[in-house]
């Protein structure tokens, strides 16, 4: 049943023919047993998990923080926290869980400037009719770019949930970083986690265990140790995410929602910033600064992985404001 509402929303999303999504759905399955099943001669690569630091990072722990407002979507609750300097966060729970808590590096709102990552919290939020929107103006101290985004989740029932964000860069102030950016939504199961906790879903790039020992995954690819599975949406057939924790049955599906795909003539020369680059990715990342995986949605999208193409990002340059995408979400139990 869960599968069978899996491809409905799919459909729904992409407005494409379901027997398709089968089609890719299995080809992924069929692509992780032929891993199994090729040239003996390829060495079985066992799973190697590096668990989380022991010691706490002083700098990971929040600060205190109340519930100031939910959002309520079937199971599934979107909080509002704010913490005591009056700044507001956004977390998950449900199913007697926490997502995106316990963390000052929360992956629902990160802006990689690619010298660095920075989590922005929030200024202000409105709330009316199954929908919250939240701003913040956010400097990038130590140097002087200021950001102004603004986020509006609507829920959808059933765990459901869609986000439109937009970020502007408001102003460059006199020691601005110059290199570009990138942004991402994100869902994490816990502050502290490995890969092999969970299983994922790429669409004709990651079925469950390819990093399994029967996964006998060839050299030159994605492996366990990696901490980047990052996938920009015209190298795979959907920009779809799916990650599941295999203790609980926990599962998180992110989609980049109403993608104009396009590109310019620079990405194929290697140009790592242009306003042109209006696609978004996907993947599995762990950030700087984080001891866990999480399931993003990137803009604009880059292949930060082994074997990709590298970095895509905006231009840091005043009152740019062509950064602006959607994320279908949600999250249940299998």
């Amino acid at each position: 049943m869960e599968a069978h509402n899996l491809l409905f929303q799919l459909k729904q999303l992409f407005k494409v023919n379901c027997g398709y999504i089968v089609g890719i759905m299995i080809g992924c399955l069929c692509c992780s047993t032929l891993y199994a099943c090729t040239d003996d001669k390829l060495p079985l690569k066992e799973t190697e998990v590096v668990p989380p630091k022991e010691d706490d990072d002083p700098e990971d722990k929040p600060d205190s923080l109340s519930i100031e407002t939910t959002l309520n979507s079937g199971d599934i609750l979107l909080n509002v926290l704010r913490s005591e300097d009056g700044a507001y966060n956004v977390t998950f729970s449900g199913y007697g869980n926490d997502f995106n808590s316990e963390t000052n590096f929360n992956p629902a709102l990160m802006i990689d400037v690619k010298m660095g990552t920075f989590y922005p919290t929030y200024s202000s939020y409105t709330k009316e009719d199954g929908k919250i929107e939240l701003k913040a103006t956010f400097v990038t101290t130590p140097r002087t770019v200021v950001f102004e985004i603004n986020d509006a989740y609507v829920a959808k029932g059933s765990g459901e949930f869609e986000l439109s964000r937009k970020v502007k860069v408001v102003d460059l102030g006199d020691n601005p970083y110059t290199e570009g950016f990138s942004s991402s939504f994100g869902l994490q199961f816990a502050s502290k986690d490995f890969l092999a906790n969970n299983e994922y879903f790429i669409p004709a790039v990651w079925y469950k265990g390819n990093f399994e020992k029967e996964g006998n995954i060839p050299s030159g690819i994605p492996v366990a140790t990696d901490l980047s599975f990052l996938y920009r949406e015209d190298r795979i057939p959907l920009p779809v995410v799916m990650m599941r924790q295999k203790e609980s049955g926990l599962t998180f599906t992110l989609v980049h929602k109403d993608s104009k795909c396009e590109t310019v003539l620079n990405d194929s020369r290697g140009v790592e910033v242009d306003e042109g680059y209006q696609f978004g990715g996907v993947g599995v990342v762990n950030w700087k600064k984080t001891d866990t995986f999480t399931a993003v949605v990137t803009y604009p999208g880059s292949d930060l992985r082994t074997g990709g193409m590298g970095r895509r990002l905006h231009p840091i340059v005043k009152d740019f404001d062509k950064h602006a995408y959607k994320v279908y979400f949600r999250l249940f139990s299998v």
